[in-house]
């Protein structure tokens, strides 16, 4: 009891101290290219912007959904208010350098550590899948530049393949065999099964596809991009950003590949404008979802403590 009242007291000072970091690092990322910034948004109209800025709201939610069933099919069944306050808060965690951070953040919201690094790992390594289906979308206009770009679907398929039942039986094998030597215990937390994975699959390739129209309505400020491959080429772009998850935000891998998906339709100042644009609206919409997230959890009935373990087979 009293190593958890100490705990409790560290939590609370901790708390304010991490939530002030993370803030100064969106406003330090916003304020290092705050120039450029000006100019892309004095390029594009503000109907444009405004209709840009509530499509990447909305492809926020269902990427909340499938975390939220990402964490139901590993035992936790959260209501919508406790997933967006827990998915929503921790998600600005990313724009601090190193790819932990949110981990970190859910565990000091309540959620178990194994449960944390569990869902974000899960989520993290379904996102980049579904990023690489959509972006199969992009394919036709890249192939054009570089046939290269034809290994995409093949790789796109390997990760569906990897999902098939008997891949993941042996990897659920592998991975419960090194959790046992590592924690010597041996009660294992249970994994999401197939529907489950399925089910957060599919969300995450809806929350590309949604997110990724924002892209076409600001490229389409200076003429007229397929829809497709303004979407496939954002969800490349995410992909990478995940990939390369020890930069803030994916800072600068998101962008290169967007980048490099645009360019066949629009010039290199162009595309630059679009990039910038993107990623500010990208920040400012994982922040307004955080302060809603907060409210709607405020004004909800008070949530039932969260599991600190996960349940046992």
């Amino acid at each position: 009891m009293r190593t958890g009242g100490r705990l409790d007291r560290a939590a609370r000072v901790l708390r304010p101290a991490f939530t002030g970091v993370v803030l100064a690092a969106l406003v330090w990322q916003l304020w290092v290219r705050r120039d450029e910034l000006a100019v892309a948004l004095d390029r594009i109209s503000p109907g444009r912007l405004v209709l840009a800025a509530l499509i990447v709201t909305v492809g926020l939610l269902p990427g909340l959904e499938g975390w939220r069933q990402l964490m139901a099919g590993l035992g936790v069944a959260l209501s919508r208010t406790e997933a967006g306050r827990l998915y929503f808060l921790s998600s600005l965690a990313k724009y601090l350098p190193g790819g932990a951070w949110p981990i970190v953040a859910q565990a000091g919201l309540g959620l178990s550590p194994t449960l944390a690094a569990s869902g974000f790992v899960g989520v993290a390594l379904l996102s980049v899948l579904a990023g690489l289906v959509v972006g199969c979308a992009a394919v036709p206009q890249l192939v054009a530049e570089d046939p290269l770009w034809w290994f995409l679907p093949l790789v796109a398929a390997i990760g569906l393949a990897a999902l098939t039942p008997p891949t993941r039986r042996a990897a659920r094998a592998v991975a419960g065999r090194i959790r046992y030597r590592l924690s010597r215990r041996r009660t294992l937390p249970t994994a999401p099964d197939g529907p489950a994975v399925a089910r957060t699959l599919a969300w995450l390739v809806l929350a590309w596809a949604v997110t990724g129209l924002h892209v076409a309505v600001l490229a389409g400020a200076f003429g007229p991009v397929s829809p497709a491959a303004a979407v496939g080429g954002f969800a490349l772009a995410a992909a990478a950003g995940l990939v390369f998850f020890v930069v803030p935000g994916g800072l600068g891998a998101r962008e290169l590949v967007l980048g490099f998906a645009l360019l066949p339709v629009l010039s290199v100042t162009e595309a630059v404008t679009v990039v910038t644009v993107s990623r500010f609206l990208i920040t400012v919409g994982d922040v307004v979802a955080a302060v809603v997230a907060v409210g709607l959890h405020r004004r909800s009935q008070p949530a039932r403590q969260l599991p600190a373990v996960q349940r046992q087979t």
